[in-house]
């Protein structure tokens, strides 16, 4: 794994493990104070409706109490078996006025019963039998019955009070409303409640709901009798059930009030939270990552340069400079890199010096000797020539044959001067940045003709990257080497090109006659020839050039005969 990987990897653990956990708790903790907060809007609302029911029990106590004491309804007390239809109308008129739903008079003494019922309630209270007061009637109750087990009107709300007559109680009153129609009259929306349902036995006998729910939960069985709290889905939503008994006169439970309340709001808000923390979560991933990539490109840049030193340093190249202006360990790392490449930069011109010097002497020692074999030829001729003339000798054929030897040796200096001229004029390197696939193409082209005829082979093998080069300085490095080889009577040359990670090596093999170079001598060296006709340049040249790319050239012999010229050429990424 690079290094720049690594601190990314790093940072992200660093950074995003702590916020993702903060990130968890937090919505933890949100989500439950949402639904707290849910569970508590509906305690209110369940608190709101039994305060409401309170009420309207109290204000039915009331109205019995004020009825009791009405002496118009009490009209002749004593008679009153014989105002049966008086009180009867009378209750009646009480009803239609919407004061209350039922009313009976129980007579004490001879236990007869006046009765008035609203409309579709007398199959329900006729031959239910009302608790009698603990003392007979000497006092009221205010509490909710179960009128009948089947119908949808069956719990009521009733209040029984004592009608006195001259400080006794000769009768007693029992009015009462259907807890359904207390219930629906109650405002929904008020409270946030979806839904409220009166059940019994299994059964909804009343539900209070808009137009498009009320259906659906009419057909529910809703009454939870082992739980209190309960979720349910009706339809595509989701509710949450709450439950309180109903108690009746009698200490029994008479019926069950259900609450329902939507969780649309609720599910649409934790889903808005969910939203909202990965969309947290992944803002705090970018931006961790953005801020790994910055931090490892200010640490990793300076060790990738430094490595790439070390690879350069360790192949025989001089780097450039490392650029880095922080005062920490890696500041100095990279400045005793730098040092070491100033020392190497110098170390490298000493060298080059020193070799100059060898060359420019070894050339010397060559052009002496190239000179002493122009002029000793000449030397020999001219004297030849003397001796000829002081002995009376010298003709036209004689003096024609000299003429010939010194042209000769005229022209072989005269080419040999060409050569000088061309090493000494070769120009510096003009760098361009070309793929290196052009070499190979240029190659291609050059030598179409041994190609096809299978003298020449030409392999790569990596992809080739692209080089900073004087591709005609190095196309002549090409044609001078296997140029030599065809020469040297070569049937086959091979082409071998190599990428690796900070050079492209060739090689240049052949099976050819060879150079036949003595025991420590350098076959580069200016001047030195194994040619007849050969200036001893061309090889001094290749080195030149290889050189002032940055690379090195080496030669060797093949084993199964021939030649292995071998040269690299730096490359970089970027």
């Amino acid at each position: 794994m690079k290094l720049a990987t690594k601190l990314i990897s790093g940072f992200v653990l660093a950074s995003v493990v702590p916020l993702f956990l903060i990130s968890f708790l937090l919505y933890l903790f949100v989500d439950h104070n949402t639904e707290t907060a849910f569970t508590e809007k509906s305690d209110i609302a369940v608190l709101a409706f039994r305060s409401y029911m309170e009420d309207q029990l109290s204000i039915l106590e009331k109205e019995a109490n004020d009825l009791a004491q009405d002496k118009d309804f009490l009209i002749d007390v004593l008679d009153l078996p014989k105002r049966e239809t008086d009180l009867t109308g009378y209750l009646e008129h009480k009803i239609a006025a919407g004061e209350y739903q039922f009313a009976l008079i129980r007579v004490k003494e001879s236990q007869g019963v006046f009765k008035a019922y609203e409309d579709g309630l007398s199959d329900v209270i006729s031959g239910y039998r009302f608790p009698q007061s603990a003392s007979g009637l000497q006092s009221g109750s205010t509490g909710l019955v179960k009128l009948s087990a089947d119908g949808e009107n069956s719990v009521a709300a009733i209040v029984t009070v004592p009608v006195f007559y001259r400080d006794e109680p000769i009768a007693e009153l029992m009015i009462g409303r259907m807890l359904t129609t207390m219930a629906g009259n109650y405002r929904l929306e008020r409270s946030g409640m979806a839904a409220l349902l009166v059940t019994a036995n299994g059964r909804t006998l009343f539900a209070n709901a808009d137009s498009l729910l009320l259906p659906k939960v009419r057909q529910l069985s809703l009454a939870k009798s082992e739980e209190t709290v309960w979720k349910i889905s009706i339809g595509d939503q989701n509710f949450l059930a709450r439950q309180t008994q109903i108690m009746g006169l009698d200490g029994s439970v008479v019926a069950a009030v259900v609450y329902l309340f939507d969780q649309s709001d609720l599910t649409a808000g934790k889903s808005r939270l969910v939203r909202i923390f990965a969309l947290l979560a992944l803002s705090a991933l970018i931006l961790s990552l953005l801020l790994g990539y910055f931090y490892s490109r200010s640490i990793s840049r300076p060790v990738i340069e430094m490595s790439q030193a070390a690879r350069q340093i360790a192949s025989g190249a001089v780097p450039q400079k490392i650029i880095y202006f922080a005062d920490d360990e890696i500041g100095d790392l990279a400045a005793g890199i730098n040092r070491l490449t100033d020392d190497l930069k110098s170390t490298e011109i000493k060298l080059r010096r020193s070799e100059q010097v060898a060359a420019w002497q070894m050339f010397a020692r060559q052009t002496a000797h190239e000179i002493k074999n122009f002029l000793m030829p000449v030397s020999t001729t001219v004297s030849a020539l003397q001796r000829s003339a002081e002995a009376g000798l010298l003709d036209r054929a004689r003096v024609d044959d000299a003429v010939r030897n010194i042209q000769v040796e005229l022209m072989r200096m005269k080419q040999l001067l060409g050569a000088f001229v061309e090493f000494a004029k070769l120009p510096a390197p003009t760098f361009q940045r070309i793929r290196g696939s052009l070499l190979v193409d240029d190659l291609n082209d050059t030598f179409a003709e041994q190609i096809r005829a299978g003298h020449l082979h030409i392999s790569v093998d990596g992809q080739l990257p692209k080089l900073d080069c004087d591709s005609g300085q190095i196309r002549q490095v090409f044609l001078n080497l296997i140029s030599n080889s065809f020469e040297a009577n070569a049937s086959v040359v091979q082409v071998k090109i190599v990428v690796d990670e900070t050079k492209v090596n060739f090689e240049i093999v052949d099976d050819g006659d060879g150079l036949k170079v003595a025991s420590g001598l350098d076959p580069f060296t200016p001047m030195y020839t194994t040619k007849a006709r050969g200036s001893g340049l061309g090889l001094a040249i290749c080195r030149r050039i290889i050189v002032d790319h940055g690379g090195d050239i080496t030669y060797a012999v093949n084993p199964t005969g021939g030649t292995v010229f071998t040269f690299h050429l730096p490359w970089e990424r970027k």
